[in-house]
C-alpha cells in the first residue's frame, strides 16, 4: 500500500440485513466498500494509482527481492546485518523533510529500492525498508513507533524490533546509518540498560545514551504485559555461531577502602578486546558511562570522584572488535551496590 495517503480521510460503505429466529437476532454486513485515497503525487485520481508509477514500485520491489536473493544462504544473523548495511548504503537521512511530508508521503520504502541516490528517506522508509527485507526472508520483524531522545534528533520516531528464540531486540536502522549515534552497533540487535514498556528503553552507545518509548498506538497494538513483543529482554542475540559477540563477564567484587574511591573488579572475558563499565547513583538515576576498558585482560578499575554517603550501582559487558573494526558487545553482567564512605 506504498499509494496509500494515510493522512486523508478512508471512507466506508456497506449495507446490512437482519434476521430473527426466536430470541435470537442475526445481523449480515453486505456490499462492504472502502475508499482509500491516493497520494496526490502518484494519483491519476482521488482513488487511482498512476500506472507509469506502479511499474516504479514493481522495480524497487524487484531490486529488493535482489537483494534477498545475493544473502540466500546466509545465516539469519549475516541476513540481519546484511540488510542494515545494505539500506544504509542505498539511502541517506532526508534532513529538509517537514512533518507533513514524513507522515503523508507513503512512498518511503520505495526511495529506498528505487536507485536514485536523490530520493532520501526519514525513519519511516529505513524501518519499513528493514522489515520488507525481512518479510521476504521469513525473519520475524516488527516495526513499531514512538519518540526517542537523542541520535537524530528529540521527537517521534518509527524503528524496528527483532524476534529471536521468544525474545526480542530492538533494531533502529536509521541510527545505525553512517555518521550517527548507533553506527557503532549499539542501537542495533542490542539489549537496553535500564527501562520498561511502560518507562520505555535506554541504549548505550559510544557517545551517548539513547532513550525510546513506545507511543499508545503501539502499546495498544502489541500490549504491555511481558510477552509482548515491545518486552525486550537482556539476553545476548544469538541466532547462530557466526556472531562475534565475547562472552559475557560478572563484577566479582566493589571495595571501597578509600574515602571517595571505589574499587570494581571482575572476571576476564574470553575473547574480549575491553569492557564498559556503567554506574547509577541511587536507584532512580539512569546508569551512565563510568569507564571504557580498552584491554580484554585488565580486570580491575578505580571509580574515583564519588559522593561520601551514597550508594552507588554497577554493571559491566565486554566487547570486541569485528572485522570491520565495529564494536560488538555481551550481554550485561548482574548489577552490584557498593555505599561510598
Amino acid at each position: 500500500m506504498y499509494w496509500y495517503e494515510k493522512t486523508a480521510a478512508t471512507t466506508w460503505q456497506y449495507g446490512y440485513s437482519t434476521k430473527a429466529a426466536g430470541n435470537k437476532k442475526t445481523v449480515k454486513i453486505e456490499n462492504l466498500s472502502i475508499s482509500m485515497p491516493v497520494i496526490s503525487s502518484y494519483a491519476s485520481g482521488k482513488y487511482k494509482v498512476n500506472a507509469g508509477i506502479v511499474q516504479l514500485a514493481k522495480s524497487a520491489a524487484e531490486n529488493a527481492r535482489m537483494i534477498v536473493k545475493e544473502f540466500q544462504g546466509y545465516t539469519e544473523t549475516e541476513k540481519l546485518y546484511g540488510y542494515k548495511e545494505m539500506i544504509c548504503y542505498l539511502t541517506s537521512y532526508n534532513d529538509d523533510v517537514t512533518e507533513d511530508d514524513e507522515y503523508g508521503d507513503p512512498w518511503q520504502l520505495i526511495y529506498v529500492f528505487d536507485g536514485d541516490d536523490s530520493t532520501n528517506v526519514v525513519c519511516e522508509g529505513y524501518s519499513k525498508a528493514f522489515q520488507y527485507l525481512c518479510d521476504l526472508s521469513d525473519i520475524t520483524c516488527y516495526t513499531v513507533t514512538g519518540i526517542m531522545n537523542g541520535g537524530t534528533g528529540e521527537g517521534p520516531h518509527m524503528w524496528n524490533i527483532v524476534a529471536n528464540n521468544g525474545k526480542y531486540y530492538m533494531a533502529d536502522i536509521t541510527n545505525s546509518d553512517e555518521g550517527t549515534v548507533g553506527e557503532d552497533g549499539g542501537l542495533f540487535l542490542d539489549t537496553p540498560i535500564s527501562g520498561s514498556i511502560s518507562r520505555g528503553y535506554t541504549y548505550a552507545t559510544d557517545s551517548a545514551n539513547i532513550y525510546f518509548a513506545y507511543d499508545k498506538e503501539a502499546k495498544s497494538l502489541y500490549g504491555t504485559e511481558k510477552n509482548s513483543i515491545l518486552y525486550m529482554t537482556q539476553e545476548t542475540y544469538s541466532a547462530d555461531d557466526l556472531t562475534a559477540k565475547p562472552a559475557k563477564t560478572s563484577i566479582t567484587g566493589i571495595s571501597n577502602r578509600t574515602a571517595g574511591k571505589l574499587v570494581i573488579t571482575w572476571k576476564k572475558a574470553k575473547s574480549a578486546d575491553g569492557y564498559e563499565i556503567y554506574r547509577r547513583a541511587g536507584t532512580t538515576n539512569p546508569y551512565v558511562r563510568a569507564a571504557v576498558i580498552k584491554s580484554g585482560s585488565t580486570t580491575k578499575y578505580t571509580n574515583a570522584k564519588l559522593k561520601k554517603g551514597h550508594t552507588y550501582y554497577y554493571r559491566i559487558r565486554s566487547y570486541r572488535y569485528d572485522e570491520n573494526g565495529r564494536k560488538i558487545y555481551s550481554g550485561w553482567s548482574t548489577v552490584k551496590k557498593q555505599k561510598v564512605k
